[in-house]
C-alpha cells in the first residue's frame, strides 16, 4: 500500500473534512515539482484553502515541536510502543493524522504577502481573512465564531535533499466554500436529515448538525455581527455563561490552621457549584492567567464530574499538595465569546490533579486552582433555570447567542442525567482511585531511594584496557571489529537528563556489569553473506517490487530484514567456526555501552541526534553504510540510528522492577528486546538509549532490524 492510500485509508477513519477534489486534482499532488519553494508555497496554501486535507503528506515536514506532537500525546506514546507499525515515528504519525483531527480554521480569502529564501531555509507570510475556528476534543469536534479580518500566518520552510518541505505547518486554513461542499457531501453520505438534530448529544450527527448551522450563519452574515434578540446580559460573551452558584452557606465551617480541611472545603464546596469559595480558600500566584476578579475560572473552562476521592494531603513547612481523583463526563472549551461543551467520558473514569497548598500567616490557602470542577447535579440545575429564559425563541438560535450556548449544552447535561455512563459502583471506583494514588506515592518513594543508591554509580573508565591489553581486536575471519567495554556500575533506565519516559524504562535502578567486547559497527550484508551465504532481504515477501529507495543492497549498510532466530543461527555459525565466544548482548549491556559507559546520555555520544545517528529527520534519509556518523565515548557507532538491533533478553515490561544488580537478563516474555533507533525513523524519542521495543523472535523480520555482536573476553 502507497503511503498516500494508507494515509488516506486511516484519516478516513478518524472523522476528517473530506477532500472536495476530483480524482484527477489528487493524483497531480505526486507530481508538484518540489525543488522551486515559490511554488512549493503557493501550492500548499491554494491545495489546503480548497480542502484537500492529505495535501501535508506531499509538502510538510514534523518535528518534535510540531502542534501535532503536542496534540498527539499519550497517542503517539501508545503508537510508538508498536514496534510492528510500519509507520512509527513522530514525523509519519503526524502526516497520517494531517493536523485536520484536531484543529482548523475557517477562512474566506488569503493573499501571499512575502516568501523569503536564504540558502536552504525560508519563511512565507500569508494574511488570512477569519471567520471560524474548529477544535476537537477526544472524537467530537465543534465550530466555534472567531472572526479576524486580517489573520497573519508564517510558514517556514526548509530545503530536504532537492526538496523544499512546510516546516511544522499551522493550523489548517480551509475557505467557506469548501466547508460547506463538505457538509452537502456528508448529508448525502451518511443521509443526515439537516437542519434536524440526533437526540443523542454524543453522536457525530449531533454536533454535525450544529456546525453546519454556524457554517450557515457565517455565510449569511460574515463579518457583521447579527443583532442579537435573545442576549442574556453579564451570562455569554466576554462574562460567565453559568449564573453566580449560591454563595457559600453560613453554616460552613472549617479551620484554616488545618490544610486537611481546607483541601476537604474546597474540593465539596466546588463540587456542589459555590464559585465564591475561591475568593475565600484560593490565591492567585501571578504566574498563571487567572485575574482577581475571575478567581472561580468560569472565564476559560470547567469540567463537570460525577463523584471525587481525595486521596492524599501532603505538607512541608509552609508548602504542600494535595492529590484529588475525579470521575469527568464532560470538558468544555472557550474561543471567542463562545464557549462549548464536549462529551469526555472516554478515558476520564479517574481524572487526577494536584492542588499545590501555601500556608500565609498561620492559613493555608489553594494555590492557582485549576479549572472549576463542578457536579453534574449542581450545573444542570443552573441550565434548567436559565434554559427557561430562551426555550420559547422560535427556530434556530443563533449560534453567536447566549440561546444557542444554554439549549446546546443543557442537552449535553441533561442526556448525562437520564444515561449515565456505565462506570463500576462507588465502592469499586473508590478502590480503584485509592490503588492509582498508592502507585503515585511509591514512585515518590523510588526517587528518593535512587537518590541513596546513586553515589554507587561508576561508570566506565574509558582508558582501561582489556585482560589482554589492548581496547580493539578484529576477527580475522570475518573482519568484525570489537571495542573493549570496560565493566561499571550505572544507573539502567529513564531518569533525569530525558525529557520523557515510558513506564517499562522505569524504575531507574542500579545494575553492575563486568567487562565485555561489543561489535564497532553493527554486522554488514557482506559480513551477514559470508557466513550464511544469502542476502536476507531476498526472502522479504515482495523483493521482486522493491526499487530499493532505502539503498539496502549496498553492502557495507548494516544487515536487515532477519528475526532473532536468523540473528541466532548467524552466532552459532560464527561459533562453530571461531574459538565460541561470539552472542548477542544483553539488554543492560546494550545500554550501557549505548550511554559511553554508563554515563547520562539521551543518545549514543551526547545530545546532538543528526551527529551521530541516520534518522529520518536528516536531509538524506535511509540506512547508510556503518561507521559513517561520529561515534561515542567508547568508539561505538550507529548504536543510536541506522537500524534497530536485536539483544539477548525476553521482553517484560515489568523487568526493572526486578532486575538481579549483576550482570541481569530476563528470561520472561515471548517477545524479544530489540534496541536502539531506526533511520527509517524521525522524531528522536525512539533514538533515547534508554528506549525499549519488542518483537516476535521468529515472525519478526523487519526491514530496520539488524544486529551487533558482543563477545565474551
Amino acid at each position: 500500500m502507497s503511503f498516500k492510500n494508507l494515509f488516506m485509508a486511516i484519516t478516513l477513519c478518524l472523522w476528517p473534512w473530506p477532500a472536495v477534489a476530483d480524482s484527477n486534482d489528487i493524483d497531480d499532488i505526486d507530481k508538484i515539482d518540489l525543488s522551486d519553494p515559490y511554488h512549493v508555497v503557493r501550492k500548499f496554501v491554494d491545495l489546503e484553502f480548497n480542502g484537500i486535507y492529505f495535501i501535508r503528506g506531499r509538502f510538510a515536514y514534523f518535528t518534535n515541536k510540531s502542534a501535532e506532537a503536542k496534540y498527539i500525546g499519550d497517542a503517539y506514546d501508545d503508537y510508538a510502543k508498536d514496534s510492528s507499525e510500519e509507520y512509527g515515528d513522530l514525523h509519519t504519525y503526524g502526516l497520517l493524522l494531517g493536523a485536520d483531527d484536531s484543529s482548523l480554521n475557517v477562512v474566506t480569502k488569503y493573499k501571499i504577502l512575502s516568501i523569503d529564501i536564504n540558502g536552504n531555509r525560508g519563511k512565507a507570510t500569508i494574511d488570512y481573512d477569519r471567520l471560524a475556528t474548529a477544535i476537537e476534543v477526544i472524537r467530537y469536534r465543534r465550530i466555534f465564531v472567531d472572526r479576524k479580518e486580517h489573520d497573519i500566518v508564517e510558514l517556514n520552510l526548509q530545503k530536504h535533499g532537492n526538496n523544499w518541505l512546510i516546516v511544522d505547518p499551522p493550523l489548517w486554513r480551509i475557505s467557506l466554500d469548501k466547508i460547506l461542499s463538505a457538509y452537502d457531501y456528508l448529508d448525502k453520505a451518511y443521509q443526515l436529515e439537516l437542519p434536524e438534530r440526533s437526540e443523542d448529544p454524543k453522536s457525530v450527527a449531533y454536533f454535525r448538525v450544529d456546525d453546519f448551522q454556524t457554517i450557515k450563519h457565517l455565510q449569511k452574515y460574515g463579518h457583521d455581527v447579527p443583532p442579537s434578540t435573545d442576549a442574556i446580559p453579564g451570562r455569554c460573551g466576554k462574562g460567565s455563561p453559568i449564573p453566580p452558584p449560591a454563595p457559600i452557606h453560613p453554616d460552613e465551617k472549617w479551620d484554616g490552621s488545618d490544610p486537611q480541611q481546607v483541601v476537604r472545603a474546597f474540593v465539596k464546596l466546588e463540587f456542589e457549584g459555590n464559585g465564591n469559595l475561591r475568593r475565600r480558600l484560593a490565591t492567585l500566584s501571578g504566574s498563571d492567567g487567572e485575574l482577581p476578579e475571575t478567581q472561580d475560572a468560569r472565564e476559560d473552562e470547567l469540567f463537570v464530574v460525577s463523584r471525587y476521592n481525595i486521596q492524599h494531603v501532603k505538607t512541608e513547612g509552609d508548602q504542600g499538595v494535595a492529590e484529588v481523583d475525579y470521575d469527568r463526563l464532560v470538558s468544555t472549551r472557550r474561543v471567542g465569546n463562545s464557549r462549548r461543551m464536549f462529551p469526555d467520558d472516554f478515558d476520564w473514569e479517574h481524572d487526577q490533579i494536584t492542588l499545590k497548598l501555601q500556608r500565609r500567616e498561620g492559613a493555608w490557602f489553594i494555590v492557582d486552582p485549576p479549572p472549576w470542577r463542578i457536579s453534574l447535579e449542581a450545573i444542570s440545575a443552573v441550565y434548567q433555570k436559565e434554559s427557561q429564559r430562551t426555550e420559547k425563541i422560535p427556530g434556530w438560535p443563533n449560534p453567536e447567542s447566549c440561546a444557542f450556548q444554554l439549549a446546546d449544552d443543557g442537552n449535553i447535561l441533561k442526556y448525562y442525567q437520564q444515561n449515565p455512563p456505565k462506570v463500576p459502583e462507588t465502592e469499586a471506583w473508590l478502590q480503584k482511585s485509592n490503588e492509582l494514588a498508592s502507585k503515585r506515592r511509591q514512585g515518590e518513594r523510588d526517587r528518593p531511594a535512587w537518590e541513596r543508591v546513586a553515589g554507587e554509580v561508576q561508570t566506565a573508565n574509558l582508558q582501561e584496557l582489556s585482560p589482554d591489553g589492548s581496547r580493539s581486536w578484529r576477527d580475522p575471519a570475518t573482519g568484525l571489529e570489537f571495542v573493549w567495554v570496560p565493566g561499571g556500575t550505572f544507573g539502567m533506565g529513564c531518569g533525569s537528563w530525558v525529557e520523557e519516559c515510558f513506564d517499562d524504562e522505569r524504575p531507574l535502578h542500579l545494575v553492575t556489569l563486568r567487562g565485555f567486547w561489543l561489535g564497532k559497527y553493527e554486522v554488514t550484508l557482506a559480513q551477514w553473506q559470508a557466513v550464511m551465504g544469502n542476502n536476507p532481504i531476498e526472502d522479504w515477501p515482495g523483493y521482486e517490487y522493491m526499487d530499493d529507495e532505502n539503498n539496502e543492497n549496498n553492502e557495507n549498510n548494516p544487515a536487515s530484514h532477519f528475526s532473532w532466530i536468523d540473528a541466532v543461527e548467524f552466532i552459532a555459525k560464527l561459533n562453530r567456526n571461531g574459538d565460541g565466544k561470539f552472542r548477542l548482548p544483553t539488554e543492560a549491556e546494550w545500554e550501557y555501552a549505548c550511554r559511553s559507559g554508563g554515563r547520562e546520555e539521551r543518545y549514543s555520544g551526547g545530545e546532538d541526534l543528526a551527529a551521530v545517528a541516520w534518522t529520518n529527520n536528516t536531509e538524506e534519509g535511509g540506512i547508510h553504510p556503518v561507521g559513517t556518523k561520529r561515534a561515542n565515548g567508547l568508539g561505538l557507532h550507529d548504536m543510536t540510528g541506522n537500524v534497530q538491533e536485536w539483544v539477548q533478553d525476553r521482553y517484560d515490561e515489568k523487568a526493572y522492577t526486578h532486575h538481579s544488580r549483576l550482570n541481569p537478563l530476563s528470561i520472561l516474555g515471548k517477545l524479544m528486546v530489540k534496541r536502539g533507533g531506526s533511520a527509517l525513523e524521525g522524531g528522536g524519542r525512539l533514538h533515547r538509549c534508554v528506549f525499549r521495543r519488542f518483537q516476535d523472535p521468529v515472525d519478526g523480520r523487519d526491514y530496520r532490524t539488524g544486529v551487533r555482536l558482543a563477545r565474551n573476553p
